[in-house]
């Protein structure tokens, strides 16, 4: 888990292609040596949003397997907005 402030993120500390271990790039955003690249909750977020904005929590929770409430935290901590907090 990565905690920043009161939030914390999952995400791995090795990579899941090779085995070694993962490098912080920012954003939630995760690089391997290999060239792998794997995202904490916040990356994974951020990632799906980029790719499809305006989607509701709902579909972004299904999409990235982050839970509606840790997106939720997220929306409460200025992180992230949503034209519907459903």
């Amino acid at each position: 888990m990565y905690s920043n402030d009161n939030l914390s993120f999952r995400k791995s500390a090795i990579c899941s292609k090779c085995g070694k271990p993962l490098h912080y790039k920012g954003l939630g955003e995760y690089e391997c040596s290999c060239g792998n690249i794997e995202y904490d909750d916040y990356g994974a977020v951020r990632a799906f949003l980029e790719t499809c904005p305006g989607a509701d929590i709902t579909t972004t929770s299904k999409m990235t397997g982050v839970s509606k409430e840790a997106i939720r935290d997220m929306v409460k901590n200025g992180q992230f907005t949503f034209h519907s907090n459903k």
